[in-house]
């Protein structure tokens, strides 16, 4: 009877089943995280549009603006409130990344000061020809709350843009950073040259110093080995002159193997020596 491969097939069935399934649960949260980022990104936009109404409203019907020119103040209103925004944080936050007093900041309070202008002559447009036209005032609150929608919208796009560019490492904050982490590493690797010649300077004065000492020590070497010929001399020729006291110097100096002058300076005996030139 044959076996059969029915465990096998089926755990291969159960790791394939598996495997969609973690595909599955794997793209369900890449279109999940896809729709919140396009959600976060575009939401805020389509907030502004409120406020940009309600500005077209009031200056076509209480000012009595041409259309096209409410329409321009309307797109004003969209634009200007998210550029405003967007440049008071970008600005506050790269002062906030400066170190040193004497770095030159940005003008974060003019921004500052054009972000609540923008505020306030959003609010008196879109509230307050409202309410001199004699608009019950519940919906004079509320449009003016719907007209702060334009900072909220503004304030996401600005935040998320400054992240945006704080991830890819190009933001004003993160890009200081790294020039003031350049600039230091080059001021350490001058340092660090600067020791490093200083370091090879003392070497090599070090190497003069160890040649001048080697040199005396080859110099002593020389006058020690003199010394110890001249003292091995004196005693083979005291030797020599004990075994044949009669002998001259010249015939010593034969034996020996020495010089004449060699034996006459060590010789022993100096009241009854013979002369180089006596002969045997």
């Amino acid at each position: 009877m044959k076996p059969t491969n029915q465990p096998t097939n089926d755990s291969r069935t159960y790791s394939s089943a598996l495997t969609l399934l973690q595909r599955a649960l794997a793209l369900n949260h890449a279109v999940y995280g896809l729709g919140i980022d396009v959600l976060a990104a575009y939401s805020p936009l389509l907030a502004t549009l409120i406020p940009a109404w309600l500005t077209y409203h009031n200056t076509l019907n209480h000012l009595h603006f041409p259309a096209w020119v409410a329409a321009c103040a309307a797109a004003a209103v969209e634009v200007l409130g998210i550029s405003a925004v967007h440049t008071t944080i970008g600005f506050y936050q790269y002062n906030n990344s400066l170190t040193r007093k004497n770095d030159l900041r940005s003008p974060f309070g003019i921004a500052l000061a054009t972000a609540l202008a923008y505020i306030a002559i959003v609010l008196v447009v879109n509230t307050g020809l409202d309410a001199a036209a004699g608009t019950p005032l519940v919906n004079v609150i509320a449009a003016g709350v719907l007209s702060l929608l334009s900072l909220v919208g503004a304030l996401i796009v600005a935040v998320r843009a400054q992240h945006a560019l704080r991830l890819t490492g190009n933001d004003p904050a993160t890009v200081r950073q790294l020039n003031d982490r350049e600039q230091l590493l080059n001021e350490k690797n001058r340092q660090l040259n600067t020791e490093n010649r200083q370091l090879n300077t003392t070497v090599q004065q070090l190497n003069t110093e160890i040649e001048q000492v080697n040199g005396l020590l080859t110099e002593l070497n020389t006058y020690r080995t003199i010394f110890d010929q001249e003292l091995n001399a004196a005693e083979r020729i005291s030797l020599a002159h004990r075994t044949f006291p009669n002998a001259s110097q010249t015939a010593l100096a034969q034996i020996l193997e020495l010089s004449k002058a060699t034996v006459n300076s060590h010789w022993p005996s100096p009241n009854g020596h013979r002369t180089l030139t006596e002969q045997e």
